[in-house]
């Protein structure tokens, strides 16, 4: 007779337990969605208080964002016929890809976990209508993995940003075909003894080279001018469609180790 109620004492103590300690795979979007909000409302404030450990990991998370936005926008249409799918694909890619540039890029220690975008890219296009709710739920999820590890990140010291950030600010992201796009990549918090190396990545896979390389190659790459703590890119708009830029910038802190401070950033050519 012992055996029975021990189960149940079981079973009531793992409900307890679930109560106070929720699988995020299986918390309801709209807990996420207050969980993210308060997480992006901490980070506001810690970046008003100390900018310089901060304003990176706060413009990334804004980049993201964006993108989120762009997703929950495609999805928002009440009438599911609406819904252009192949520009709520491209989001989706999108925002995924912005996710692995963030852990290839920017954060030393952590690992990008592609389960929920494999999850997403597993599913059929007309699947990703009908399923708004789970693809809200991953895209949800996955950003708060992101938010957990640049916290870590930054509490640890770890991220490439050590005292300098990047700020990208384009003139127009939307231009006429034969117009000229600009923009201005900021450096902030840097030494100006000692001038940095900016390079635009023309399909040199910057990223994943080291140091060393890049140094011994410098010569083949595509050096973007500096002056007075900001660089320029400026380039013909030609062909019609969306277009993405990217670099890598060298410099030396103020402890002397060199520091790698990636920046990207898109624009769009129209007729």
């Amino acid at each position: 007779m012992k055996r029975p109620f021990i189960i149940l004492q079981a079973i009531l103590l793992l409900s307890l337990w679930s109560c106070n300690h929720q699988d995020p795979l299986v918390v309801s979007n709209e807990v996420l969605k207050e969980r993210i909000a308060e997480k992006l409302s901490d980070l506001e404030i810690s970046t008003i208080q100390d900018p310089v450990a901060y304003l990176p990991y706060y413009n990334v998370m804004q980049q993201l964002e964006e993108k989120t936005r762009k997703i929950f926008s495609s999805l928002s249409d009440s009438n599911d016929q609406d819904i252009d799918l192949q520009v709520l694909r491209s989001d989706i890619d999108d925002y995924f890809n912005e996710l692995r540039f963030i852990y290839d890029s920017i954060l030393w220690t952590g690992k990008y976990n592609d389960r929920f975008g494999n999850y997403l890219a597993g599913m059929d296009d007309k699947d990703l209508v009908k399923n708004k709710e789970t693809v809200i739920q991953q895209v949800r999820l996955s950003k708060l993995f992101v938010f957990n590890d640049l916290e870590r990140a930054v509490h640890k010291n770890d991220l490439q940003f050590n005292n300098v950030f990047t700020v990208v600010v384009p003139e127009k992201t939307v231009l006429r075909r034969g117009e000229t796009f600009e923009s201005k990549i900021y450096i902030a918090g840097y030494d100006s003894t000692r001038l940095p190396m900016v390079i635009l990545d023309r399909g040199d896979s910057l990223i994943s080279k080291n140091t060393a390389q890049i140094l011994r190659e410098q010569d083949k790459l595509t050096r973007l001018p500096f002056t007075g703590g900001t660089a320029t890119f400026r380039t013909r708009c030609s062909k019609t469609g969306k277009h993405s830029y990217s670099g890598l910038i060298l410099l030396v802190n103020n402890s002397g180790k060199v520091v790698r401070l990636p920046f990207r950033g898109e624009y769009t050519v129209i007729k």
